[in-house]
């Protein structure tokens, strides 16, 4: 009879190769499935370049926490963070890739996030689906001192945006949205349709993936059949009834579409500002109106007209 193989909780330090002992390393942690405790009785190493990984059997580090908000019967919301430290998965199989991050440099930090992620991609092309299902979660580790941090999503708190508005102008507005979206012909209706898709994910995801979400939202709603920007900027003109001329000089679409080009032709994933992803949002419902036939309310303009200087602009 074979050995039993012992489940181990792999310690964190472990986990990291020597050249990188010295600085801040980034955890990330992934339930496999489909593969027994006998086929990863000695564990298997990968090495992708910036991006060190081991299949185990065992329990995978993770950090034990959770975030809820709640809204009490005067409409406030408070928010309650649970932080139980580093845990140890389950007895099963997983997936803990580790790769150098900064703790005081933004940009990097988003790298490290960038070289696991592409990371997850290759393993599951080249191993199969299963070689990381569930992310149980990120942690950052500085093995001259020990320190662990937990790695969460950025928090959005539900005061920054207020109630949700039910008057009765609101409620009879998303009547007549309803009714516009009806009216649509089939192509049109098709496009606005795919556009609100994009901008449900867009909601789910930050960075530079938020704004190719929202880049999305405008390509499919106003450039049908088109790559080019010029036809952004003449649905934009007609909506506001302005010039093209004024929409370049206004909106910057063109800047929008540069961007657009560096993440995905140049690989870029510099910081994205919140009030780029705003305007963008703002924009795409002002045309959003303006195609189902209702006054756009100049979301875009308002994000402009805040912040003049435009420094957040790419």
């Amino acid at each position: 009879m074979p050995d039993q193989v012992k489940p181990v909780e792999v310690p964190v330090e472990d986990l990291i190769p020597a050249s990188w002992a010295d600085g801040w390393v980034m955890v990330s942690s992934y339930r496999m499935h489909c593969l027994s405790a006998e086929a990863l009785r000695d564990g298997v190493s990968l090495d992708l370049a910036d991006v060190r990984g081991v299949l185990l059997w065992g329990g995978a580090p993770y950090v034990e926490q959770s975030l809820q908000f709640r809204t009490g019967r005067d409409g406030d919301a408070t928010g309650e963070l649970n932080y139980g430290g580093i845990r140890h998965a389950d007895e099963g199989p997983y997936l803990v890739l580790v790769t150098p991050w900064s703790s005081t440099n933004n940009r990097d930090d988003l790298a490290a996030v960038s070289r696991v992620q592409a990371a997850v991609a290759l393993l599951r092309l080249a191993l199969g689906p299963n070689v990381a299902v569930d992310h149980l979660g990120d942690l950052r580790f500085h093995p001259p001192s020990s320190e662990m941090q937990a790695s969460s999503p950025p928090i959005v708190h539900p005061g920054w945006f207020g109630p949700p508005d039910i008057s009765e102008g609101s409620i009879a507005f998303v009547d007549d949205l309803g009714s516009g979206l009806e009216q649509l012909e089939d192509g049109l209706r098709n496009r606005v349709e795919l556009s609100l898709q994009w901008a449900f994910r867009a909601s789910g995801v930050h960075g530079a993936d938020s704004f190719l979400m929202h880049w999305l939202m405008l390509e499919t709603l106003a450039m049908p059949d088109s790559q080019s920007v010029t036809v952004l900027k003449s649905e934009v003109a007609r909506a506001y009834d302005i010039s093209a001329e004024e929409v370049g000089h206004r909106f910057r679409l063109g800047q929008l579409y540069t961007k657009r080009g560096k993440i995905v032709h140049d690989g870029e994933r510099s910081p994205i500002h919140d009030r780029l992803l705003e305007f963008m949002a703002g924009l795409y419902w002002d045309l959003l109106l303006f195609a189902v036939g209702l006054p756009h309310r100049g979301a875009a303009a308002r994000v402009l007209d805040r912040d003049p200087d435009r420094s957040w602009m790419p």
